[in-house]
């Protein structure tokens, strides 16, 4: 059998079409063409970047801190769950304690998104004490359940403290819990407490640390692990520079997601997208700088981004208002920032905020300027709404003020400054959501829509 390798010309074009996945996999196990799959341009369907997680079509890499018991020792079930799902999402120190995520270091080619959240402590006497408190009530609650005879018959004439009536009033609410319930949340306490003993007799946890890498994709599960000898982020960095870094090329991405904000992406140096859908389900928040380092240059007018807006001029950057489609989740309802949403260029545009709150006037400034405006035809304003009134009296004044509007029922149009006709309607949602109506999250009873259509 002829084994030949293939010729340089030949390897580009098959890596070419072959799923990211796959390529990643050939250039770990041979080094040999290693140089050859990073010339060769990237395409991905589906990239979803987080702080611990990189997905890439229908593959996850997810990283945690998995802890493996001492021979005899039993596991917790707190911690059992915990390395059922991979591994905590944290790092641990020496005694087991939570630490709060690196977010004070910035290597080259890290991405901040938003504002950092504030370093939290996990191991403040405060947080021993409320533990010790718990146990100890939940102990007791599980006794008394246990022996029913032991209840006091009137102990609040002994409760002359604060405190001590809070107690008691806490224990009776757990009274009223089964017991087995009572049994799981005191396991998790004592499990939470151990770090704090660790500590305070100076001596190892009874586990092993590793760093595991859990590789979800449809042929099963992967699991490779590693000593605890990098911090959490330190290993996601270099995964994603495996997988990212050194190309000669901008990625290629069909659907680029990020559901994470107040965090720091960890991505090799250069590193940047050429897509076409921008998504986020939480909906992205200014400061957009981290966002657009990662937007290439070449990407002018993106198919779909979603956003949340909290001053007007969260609208002013480029990349926003070239977006065909506009989704936004979240917004301010002051006056000003209407006026900034009406005014908006794109294409399609989709408010799917709960209840946003427009008036008739509103209504008739956003119909107004859709009017007067040369806006191309198919494009679209969309609000989901729960009350009709503000659209029937947006109909009474288009009517009045405007001879050329024709109406009948939840509808009304009207001819165009540049010849074509403005629809302006609602309709009911519809559950479960069409394909026209899937951003709408909200409890929202009709989608109102203003759309430029070609006259006939």
């Amino acid at each position: 059998m002829n084994h030949k390798p293939l010729q340089y010309q030949s390897l580009k074009a098959v890596l070419l079409n072959m799923d990211a996945n796959v390529r990643f996999r050939i250039s770990h196990r041979l080094p040999s063409i290693r140089s050859v799959e990073k010339i060769v341009p990237l395409k991905i369907r589906y990239l979803d970047l987080d702080e611990i997680r990189t997905i890439v079509n229908d593959h996850i890499y997810r990283f945690g801190v998995y802890r493996e018991y001492n021979s005899g020792e039993k596991v917790p079930k707190l911690i059992q769950n915990d390395n059922d799902e991979g591994g905590v999402q944290h790092d641990l120190d020496r005694y087991g304690f939570q630490i709060s995520p690196g977010h004070s270091v910035l290597d080259p080619g890290d991405v901040l998104l938003g504002d950092l959240r504030d370093k939290v402590q996990y191991d403040t006497p405060g947080q021993e004490r409320d533990l010790e408190v718990k146990i100890n009530r939940y102990e007791k609650a599980i006794f008394l359940l246990n022996n029913p005879e032991k209840i006091e018959d009137d102990p609040e004439e002994d409760l002359y403290r604060y405190e001590d009536m809070m107690e008691f009033l806490r224990l009776e609410a757990e009274m009223k819990r089964p017991v087995e319930s009572l049994k799981t949340d005191l396991d998790y306490s004592r499990t939470d407490l151990l770090p704090f003993e660790c500590r305070r007799y100076n001596r190892e946890p009874p586990y092993t640390c590793y760093i595991q890498l859990t590789v979800h994709s449809p042929s099963g599960k992967h699991i490779h692990r590693l000593p605890y000898r990098m911090k959490l982020y330190e290993a996601v960095k270099r995964l994603n520079k495996f997988l990212f870094g050194g190309r000669r090329s901008t990625l290629k991405v069909l659907k680029f997601q990020l559901d994470t904000f107040q965090t720091v992406l960890r991505l090799p140096v250069g590193f940047q997208v050429k897509m076409k859908y921008l998504s986020s389900s939480r909906g992205f928040r200014g400061p957009y700088d981290g966002v657009i380092s990662m937007v290439d240059p070449e990407c002018v007018s993106l198919a779909e981004i979603q956003i949340h807006v909290y001053r007007e001029r969260d609208l002013e950057y480029p990349f926003i208002r070239s977006a065909k489609k506009l989704i936004i989740q979240h917004t301010s309802r002051r006056r000003e920032m209407i006026l900034a949403l009406i005014n908006l260029p794109n294409h399609l545009i989709s408010l799917v905020i709960s209840n946003p709150e427009f008036t008739a006037e509103d209504y008739f400034e956003l119909v107004q300027n859709w009017r007067n405006n040369d806006r191309p035809v198919g494009s679209c304003f969309s609000i989901g709404i729960q009350q009709e009134e503000p659209v029937n009296a947006l109909f009474q004044m288009m009517t009045e003020r405007w001879e050329e509007t024709k109406r009948n029922d939840r509808y009304a149009s009207i001819p165009t400054r540049n010849g074509n006709i403005l629809e302006v309607l609602y309709e009911p949602k519809e559950e479960p959501r069409s394909r026209g109506q899937w951003e709408f999250l909200y409890p929202d009873n009709w989608i109102f829509r203003a759309r430029i259509i070609e006259r006939e």
